[in-house]
């Protein structure tokens, strides 16, 4: 089994000292997304076969606004690495231009190595109003927009018209050297509406690092269930987990803890997950909407407790323990694992990116 490293680019010192806030300062951007990159490269050299960047903009939940671009990097400083985004948010793109930057990267990719690209719909409230798109609109729009990138990446000459984007006799170039792009295509769902949509349109799927193994296998039996109608085959999951490991049990125990904490804190309030009443108004986010009006309810540590209890810290054997349960349960074609987040500075990422790549990595490399 392959094991890969996602980017999270999540800059909590920033959000800590309130630079989301009209007046912040972001004066350590710069380096905090060095740090990332940098920690990209040394997962490679401790024997992560793949790079995974995720899309978020404005705010220091995520310093990563074009995944694609930043995964060119990749292509050339790691010719051998695998690349894959989780996820390129289709509604706040451009369809022609995406399916433009997936074509050129993936004639940029060497021999030997692949592609793969997650797609989502995004939920955050803050991120659709930037772009001056109703949340309200999203699954459609990513219907249309999916529409024309498949299009685009199959077909020369193609013609579309859309609510939103138009085409005429279009023709992406350069055309992708990869004949299989779309078996690579996968979707991250957040509701049991888009579960069964990623599974009707042919989508693979990819889990994200919000649910319980118990819970992703009641969704794919669902998801295969679905292939099966449409005279499909099975599938497995690509899953992606928070990960933090230390020989040290104590340290790994404390720290990691802290740090999956000051992640998913963050995440609850860049989503605002405690508020019913704008997924309510969008009136496409109603199982967010009802689970937010059950969370706020809840106390916050309890919830924030109950978050990191899904993840993955403590030392190799522990961690190797939970993985086991992780792959018999929901049976994934691979694992990726999210290694900085919730403020860690790069000297700590490096620390859980070793342990990682010395102990667990050859374990899982043998499944």
């Amino acid at each position: 089994m392959k094991i890969g490293a996602i980017l999270m680019s999540q800059n909590s010192v920033d959000h800590q000292r309130g630079a989301d806030q009209p007046g912040g300062l972001h004066d350590g951007s710069t380096r905090f997304y060095q740090d990332e990159i940098r920690a990209g490269e040394f997962a490679l050299s401790m024997g992560f076969d793949s790079i995974w960047c995720v899309e978020h903009h404005f705010r220091s939940h995520g310093e990563s606004p074009s995944p694609l671009q930043q995964l060119t990097y990749f292509a050339g400083r790691a010719p051998e690495a695998n690349l894959g985004t989780c996820v390129v948010v289709l509604p706040w793109n451009d369809p022609v231009r995406v399916a433009e930057q997936i074509s050129m990267l993936d004639n940029l990719m060497s021999p030997g190595s692949s592609l793969t690209i997650g797609f989502g719909r995004g939920s955050a409230q803050s991120e659709y109003d930037a772009f001056e798109i109703p949340l309200g609109e999203s699954t459609e729009r990513f219907k249309e927009n999916w529409e024309i990138v498949k299009r685009l990446l199959t077909e020369q000459n193609v013609t579309y018209e859309g609510k939103w984007r138009s085409v005429k006799n279009l023709t992406t170039l350069p055309r992708p050297k990869s004949k299989d792009l779309l078996e690579r295509c996968y979707y991250s769902w957040g509701s049991k509406t888009s579960l069964e949509y990623a599974a009707s349109a042919g989508f693979m799927p990819i889990f994200v690092p919000k649910g319980s193994a118990d819970e992703y296998a009641r969704d794919m039996a669902r998801f295969n269930e679905i292939r099966h109608e449409k005279g499909w085959g099975p599938v497995q999951p690509i899953v992606s987990l928070c990960v933090f490991a230390d020989e040290d049990e104590d340290y790994a125990m404390a720290e990691g803890k802290r740090y999956m904490r000051e992640f998913y804190s963050h995440t609850l309030d860049h989503y605002e997950r405690l508020d019913a009443k704008h997924f309510e108004a969008a009136g496409n986010y109603q199982e967010q909407a009802e689970k937010a009006a059950k969370n706020a309810a809840r106390d916050r540590d309890e919830l924030l407790d109950e978050m990191v209890s899904l993840q993955l810290f403590g030392t190799p054997d522990q961690i190797l323990d939970k993985l086991r349960q992780w792959r018999d349960v929901t049976s994934p074609s691979q694992f990726l694992f999210a290694m900085r987040f919730g403020g860690m500075t790069y000297e700590v990422a490096e620390r859980n990116i070793q342990t990682l790549g010395k102990t667990v990595l050859p374990e899982i490399e043998k499944w």
